[in-house]
């Protein structure tokens, strides 16, 4: 075996300047390659952020379509309420002066004598 260590492939054992040139040869690609690779994950970052942002907006509108409907939906139903009891109430009045028209009477003509004097004061001032 009288073949050189410095003849064989991949040899690592060479002059110490030959050393320094292939460490600083290898640093500046490890550099480079961690640069773009740096590069890359931030660009892709850039690209997810972008997307959660979107994503984010999408969700929010449409959860503001949502609320608008549900908020149309509940005054429609309090709407539709109040008009079912108005009603209910007039038809109860309706019927409450029909079974007891004297005492009907009296209570509007006291209401109306209430009335009466309210006004004057206002338009008195006193």
């Amino acid at each position: 075996m009288s073949t050189e260590i410095s003849s064989l492939p991949n040899n690592r054992a060479g002059t110490s300047a030959d050393n320094s040139g292939d460490a600083q040869a290898s640093s500046w690609t490890a550099a480079e390659v961690t640069k773009e690779s740096l590069s890359d994950v931030g660009q892709r970052a850039k690209e997810i952020a972008s997307s959660a942002v979107r994503t984010a907006g999408d969700l929010a509108s449409s959860y503001g379509t949502k609320v608008k409907e549900a908020s149309l939906s509940a005054k429609d139903k309090l709407g539709d309420f109040a008009a079912t009891t108005g009603k209910k109430t007039v038809e109860e009045l309706t019927e409450l002066i029909r079974q007891k028209p004297i005492p009907a009477l009296l209570v509007a003509f006291g209401i109306g004598y209430l009335f009466a004097k309210v006004g004057r004061k206002l338009n008195h001032g006193n």
